[in-house]
């Protein structure tokens, strides 16, 4: 019976890692619900009723696999240094920000994005374009505070930007 419905079968291209990740963010967000008891099962909320009768628009963040991070290499083939100190305070900078628009910090920028920023230390926003995750709507919503971050950091340890040793907007990882 469910067979004959126009919509079977929308979404078999998605992985279950990428239903579980949209899930959970419209359970973050309040456009579903989960029941309580031994057999929890989703449900939709008042929210998602808008959503439905196409009323309001949900966007959700697209799904990445993880890949594992390491030491990025440079043009020359040596390590370039993560500075781990600016990277705990771009993590604080994204967990304050986060909270405030009450979403997840993930959304905000991903842990790759932050250590992008505390590897090759962009100085200039015309640099944060190279820094992956900072498309044009992220760099007009966070780029100078992340900006901002960067550089007291680097004045206060009187560092220069690496950016030049950014081989391509995709950061690639040696083990």
């Amino acid at each position: 019976m469910h067979q004959t419905l126009k919509t079977f079968g929308i979404g078999k291209e998605t992985g279950k890692e990428e239903w579980r990740a949209c899930i959970k963010d419209l359970l973050h967000t309040g456009y579903l619900q989960q029941s309580e008891g031994e057999y929890p099962v989703l449900q939709l909320t008042a929210a998602s009723w808008d959503v439905l009768r196409g009323q309001q628009s949900v966007l959700v963040t697209s799904f990445k696999k993880k890949e594992q991070p390491q030491q990025p290499a440079t043009e020359e083939g040596g390590a370039v240094l993560l500075e781990k100190d600016l990277l705990q305070q771009l993590k604080q900078l994204r967990k304050t920000i986060a909270a405030k628009e009450n979403m997840p910090p993930y959304i905000i920028f991903s842990d790759a994005t932050l250590v992008e920023l505390a590897t090759y230390l962009p100085l200039v926003t015309g640099d944060l374009s190279r820094i992956s995750g900072f498309g044009e709507v992220k760099m007009d919503r966070y780029g100078n505070d992340f900006l901002e971050c960067v550089q007291d950091y680097c004045i206060l340890h009187k560092l220069p930007t690496r950016i030049q040793q950014r081989q391509d907007k995709k950061l690639r990882y040696k083990r």
